[in-house]
């Protein structure tokens, strides 16, 4: 079975996340090439409505965010130590 320490796998999947994120945007990127002009309205709708969704969001969560921040910020122990284990 392979070992390795947990601040060695949180770098690990920080780099995997960064990869599919980085792919995801290639693929982005080549279908906003080959867009009309229906596609682009379309496009802005989306980008318009997932603002919206992160804005309530925000103000559903943020009270609940800010605890949990506050936990990690007043104490000297390091992010990854709030993570379940």
């Amino acid at each position: 079975m392979l070992k390795m320490k947990k601040e060695s796998l949180i770098i690990v999947a920080g780099i995997v996340w960064l990869l599919a994120g980085v792919n995801v945007a290639v693929i982005g990127v080549r279908a906003l090439y080959g867009m009309n002009g229906a596609s682009a309205a379309v496009l802005v709708g989306v980008l318009v409505g997932a603002d919206a969704i992160f804005f309530a969001f925000h103000a559903m969560f943020r009270e609940l965010v800010r605890r949990a921040l506050g936990g990690l910020v007043d104490s000297r122990k390091k992010v990854y130590t709030s993570f379940d284990s």
